[in-house]
Order: structure tokens, then sequence, then C-alpha cells
């Protein structure tokens, strides 16, 4: 959805384009601190291994890379949209 938002096409009504900036500008730092803590959390069943070069290496679980995407259509969505930027100062 935010991926889609961020272009303009005419799938999305102006009604619906409305709701979904006043829904972004509401819950924005909720979004941004939950994916933050998600990068931040320890995932046990992920161990690290080490490359050819004995260098050792941290896994990324899907949860992590999933979370990197919305993080980048998150502030993407941001930086095209001042009505967003308003709202999230208040």
């Amino acid at each position: 959805m935010l991926s889609q938002f961020s272009e303009n096409g005419k799938e999305l009504t102006d009604l619906k384009r409305n709701q979904f900036k006043q829904t972004v500008s509401q819950n924005f730092k909720d979004l941004v601190y939950h994916c933050m803590l998600v990068l931040r959390s320890e995932d046990e069943a992920l161990t690290p291994y080490q490359n050819q070069t004995t260098f050792t290496i941290k896994k990324i679980g899907i949860r992590r890379l999933r979370t990197m995407e919305l993080l980048k259509n998150l502030f993407t969505l941001i930086s095209k949209h001042d009505e967003i930027k308003e709202c999230k100062k208040v």
C-alpha cells in the first residue's frame, strides 16, 4: 500500500488517498519505532556463520528484510508528500 500510494495512479480515489495520508501521518512515529525495535531485536534462530575468509557474518532473517523495506517505503512516502510531513510535526 505504501509503495502504491507514492505513485500517481488512478487506482486510489482522492477520498482513499486522503484517508491514507491521515492514517500514516497519525501513526508515522509508531510505525518507525516498531521497525527500529524489530531491527534491534535479537533473533536467536539465526546463528552467525563464517564465510570463506573466516569473517563472522550475522544472518538476516526475512522479518528484518521486510522491516528495512517498510522503512524505505515510509521515508520515500514522507519525502514525496508535504502534507504528511506537516502532520508528523504536531
